[in-house]
This record gives C-alpha cells, structure tokens and sequence, in this order.
C-alpha cells in the first residue's frame, strides 16, 4: 500500500510542477539564493571535521545535526510546511493502515525539494568522517563509510518525524487566530533576527575572547551534554567509531534510533486521534463566534471626494489588507525588507545613523517608497481570491476598483514612511528629510498606477492555504512571475522620474534648484494624473478581459 501512496505523492509533485508553472521560478530562485549559503556551511563544516583539535569535529558535527533537527521542527511552525504531502482526510475512505501512511509520508519527503537542499550537509559528514585521504578526519577510515549512511538514515528520518509530530501536535493551535498573527509577526521579522542573531554572535564571541584565550577554548568540551540530543547521539557513535570502540558507537546508533521508533509510534498515534475525528492534540477545540453587529463607518471629508464605489471597495481593501494572514505577512514584509536592503548594509559597512539621516536620506527616503510600494500594490486583482467572480458580477465601475484598492494601499504604505521620516527627522534635524518623504509619496502615487495597469494584463492566482503558505507569484505562470521581477519595477523607476530626478538635480547642480523645483512640483501634479489615467485604462482593459482574468486568477486546486 505504501508503494501505491508514493506513486501518488510523485505524481501530485509532478503535477504541481508541471501545471503551476509559477513553482519553478520558487525552485529556481530557492537554488540561486539557498544552495550556495548551504553549500558554503557545508564546506565550513567539513573544513571544521579535518582540521579542528581534538573533540572540536565532532562537537561541529552534532551542532550541524541538532540545528538542522530544531530547524525542520521549528520551520512548519512559524512558517511554511516543508512537505507537499497528501491531504490525510482525503485518505480516510480507504482502508490504508497506519503504518503506511507513517512510511509514505516519510519516504514522500524525498519529492521535495527542500530534502535536496540539506543534502551537501551530509556529504559534508560523509567525505570528513568516511576515510578519503587527505579530505577526511585524521582519524577516520573507510570502514566507517555503512556507519556514516546509517547516520544519514536516522539523521534524516529524526529530522521528517519530529517535524510531523510536531505539525500534528499543534495543528489546533497552528489554525487558531492569534497563533496564526503570532506566526506572521515571526515569519516578517524572520530576516530583522537573522541579522540581529549575527550582530549578538560577533559581539558575544569579542566578548568571551577577553575570557576565554585559544587554549581554553580548544579544551571546550560540550559533547558530553549534546550527546543526549537523538541527533547528537549520533555525533558522538561518530566519535567513538573513530576511536575504534564499535561497541559503543553501536549503541549510541540505537540510542538515536530508538528516539526515531518512539517519535514515529507517537506520530502515528496523533493520525489515529486526528482522523478518528477526535481533532488534534492541542488546540484542537473548536469555540462558536457570536455574529458581530456591522455599523456604517463616516469617513468625512473622504465620502465627499470619492464615490461610493470607491470608498466600498476601499474599506474592503483595508479590512482584508489585515484580516487575511498572507495579507498581513506580505504587508509587514514590505515595510522591513527595504530596510534589510538598504539600512542593514549600510550600518555593516561602517556607516552609522547619522550618515543614513544625513544628506544621503536623498537616497534613503524615495529608495525605500520604491520598495514599500512595488511590493504592496501586486496582484490587486488576484488577492480577490475567490471573491473576484462575485466582485466582477456587481454593477462597480471597473475604473473605481483600482482606484479603491489603490487609495487603500497607498494609506496603508505611508505609514511606515512618516515613521521613517520622522525618525530621520529626528537624527537629523534637517527639513529637507521632509521634501524627500514628499517625494517619496507621490512616488507611490505612480507605483500603484503601473501596478494597476499591470494587474489588469497579468494576475495570477493566490492561494491562502495557510497550512501551506504558497501565495507568491510561485503560483501563477512564468510571464506572470517575470512581469513581477523586471518589468513592473523598471515602469515604475520611469514614471516616477518627474519626481525622482529633480532632488538629485537640486543636489549635485545647485545651479539648475530652482528649475528643480518647479519640475518637481510638475511631478507631483503629474503623479495624481498619472493615477487617475492609469486606474481608468485598467478598468477598461479589465471589462474587455473579465473571462481571462478570472481564469488566470483562479486558485489552484493541486493542493
């Protein structure tokens, strides 16, 4: 039965690649941005296996495998599963035992790609410890080469097991609400703490050198306690097959073995509970909302400018910007991803805030609009997800769709541009910080027209599986994705030159500042009109491709 559920899970894997085409630009990019960072600690930690003293490669050794432990249990919880396995209540109509399903989904595991990906790790341990000359451990030898594969085995099963036990475990509290907003708060600020984990590490380690000199630390020994770890047992069989006592070695291999027996038993007790309807092991409870009583909002001055239309599909937009938790994640991801681009460097190459808030927040302000706003304003129509029929089925003006969404957006994107204004303002004192804010939102103004125009051509579907966590353009088609990385961006560098040119005229030829100014003043004039042309051609050019764009919109169904 296990083979029959492999063969399935291969072709739901090769169906996903073949008819969502969208994924392999995910692939591809996953292969130019991650494989090399793994393949760089990989050889890192093989360095650190042949030329390391004493007990040191093997303390990297497990180091190496409890992180990579902690990581594939960690990951799925605060962010994306990391397996494309089969829906298990789809499975519930056949007589399929346990155990199959247990070994299917392990075995599954090896259709996904994020297996490949921690694969040089292994092989990293493999040529360090498997007695290749020069190449490995010193004291290793190619006997060791059946123990380092079934160090492998039960390294890798550690991994998958611990990771489902732990998705299976938590999964009533992983659907709840607050989890969830818990969940995309971590996964927005995931980069801020990589970066910050670095900075604590470089600043811990030149402290601990003004107490800790080189030969206390080569004495170091932590083995002793990580050796209790299930991925830890096995560094230290590692060891002592190095050292030639077999026997041991043997039964810290089983030591770690029997955790992996005891993690699958306990997992496949958790899918008995979970598809025996007793829900899952924590969290599982579900609790009756009472219907809350909607009120009609006054927006003011805002109901007297714009129509109806507009202002309808503008609280929708503001409502689901946060409601929906793939919203909420890409929405806090465009306000902190400039700052990782742009700020983070600049701070590691010696520069301080003083220089950011300075003359080059010039360069800071409208750099940071660019990015907030390319981001925010994708896809207006395929976040619609399944509402997008039902919305093009109403009597709303095409035109005030996008101007609605657009507005919204924009309301939604200045908020962390006046924080970082302000902040800037503060460093600096200088009121020129807040000419370039300016500058900077009306940038925005064009961002969103060249986004709508581009939505209007090219949506492409969102899924809002969280459980999964697929939104990206991943999902759509190849044009679509290219569209999105290199089309859309140079469009809206061009226009928003009117806008961008004149304060770096006003800077660098201070001669031309005053025919700088009235340019730039044209540039905010021609910002607002070039929203209000751009969100009337979309919607025309929307009427004329509703069918398409809905088929283009439509979220798959793989899953």
């Amino acid at each position: 039965m296990h083979l029959t559920l492999l063969r399935l899970r291969r072709k739901l894997t090769w169906r996903r690649f073949t008819q969502e085409k969208g994924r392999l630009i995910g692939l591809i990019i996953a292969l130019i941005v991650i494989l090399p960072t793994v393949v760089g600690i990989a050889f890192g930690a093989w360095f650190g296996y042949t030329h390391a003293p004493d007990q040191w490669p093997f303390q990297i050794l497990a180091f190496v495998l409890i992180g990579l432990w902690i990581a594939w249990i960690m990951f799925p919880l605060i962010a994306a599963s990391l397996s494309d396995g089969v829906d298990l209540e789809r499975l519930l109509i056949y007589p399929i035992r346990r155990r199959d399903i247990v070994l299917s989904n392990m075995l599954g595991t090896l259709y996904d790609y994020p297996t490949y990906l921690v694969l040089p790790l292994y092989v990293a341990m493999i040529i360090g410890f498997g007695g290749f000359g020069g190449r490995s451990h010193a004291a290793s030898s190619l006997a060791m080469l059946p123990l380092l594969l079934i160090v492998t085995v039960v390294g890798y099963g550690l991994m998958v097991t611990a990771s489902q036990l732990a998705t299976t475990a938590f999964g009533g509290i992983l659907q709840s609400r607050k989890t969830r907003d818990v969940a995309i708060v971590l996964a927005s600020v995931f980069g801020f703490g990589c970066w910050a984990f670095s900075q604590a590490v470089a600043r811990i380690a030149e402290f601990g050198s003004q107490f800790l000199d080189a030969e206390q630390l080569e004495q170091l020994d932590v083995l002793h306690i990580l050796q209790w770890f299930p991925p830890g047992a096995l560094a230290k069989s590692v060891e002592q097959a190095t050292l030639g006592r077999w026997g041991m070695s043997l039964i810290w291999i089983g030591y770690a073995a029997g955790w992996l027996v005891l993690l699958a038993f306990l997992w496949g007790a958790l899918l008995d509970r979970l598809l025996t309807g007793n829900g899952f092991l924590i969290g599982g409870g579900n609790v009756e909302k009472q219907e809350k009583v909607k009120k009609e909002r006054n927006w003011g001055w805002f109901d007297e400018m714009f129509s109806a239309e507009t202002r309808y599909i503008f609280q929708k937009e503001l409502v689901t910007a946060w409601r929906i938790p793939q919203r909420r994640i890409g929405l806090l991801q465009s306000y902190l991803m400039p700052i990782f681009i742009v700020v983070f460097p600049a701070l590691s190459a010696g520069g301080d805030f003083g220089d950011i808030a300075g003359e080059n927040s010039i360069f800071v302000i409208p750099l940071y609009a660019f990015f907030v706003f390319w981001i925010l304003g994708q896809n207006m129509l395929g976040w619609e997800h399944l509402g997008l029929p039902f919305l093009l089925t109403t009597p709303v003006d095409r035109g005030k769709i996008f101007l609605g969404k657009a507005i919204a957006l924009l309301l939604l994107g200045s908020i962390p541009l006046i924080l970082i204004t302000l902040i800037l303002f503060v460093l600096s004192g200088s009121v020129t910080v807040l000419f370039y804010s300016i500058i900077g939102l009306f940038t925005a103004f064009t961002a969103m027209g060249v986004n709508a125009v581009f939505s209007a051509f090219f949506p492409y579907p969102v899924q809002l599986d969280f459980k999964t966590n697929r939104n990206s353009f991943t999902r759509g088609g190849c044009l679509a994705a290219f569209m999105v990385v290199i089309p859309i961006p140079i469009a809206i560098f061009i226009t928003s030159l009117p806008l961008i040119a004149p304060p770096f005229v006003a800077r660098f030829l201070p001669q031309y500042s005053l025919y700088a100014v009235i340019v730039g003043l044209l540039g905010i004039v021609w910002a607002v009109f070039f929203l209000h042309i751009s969100t009337r051609y979309a919607g025309k050019e929307l009427i004329k491709r509703e069918p398409e764009v809905i088929r283009a919109a439509k979220p798959s169904t793989a899953d």
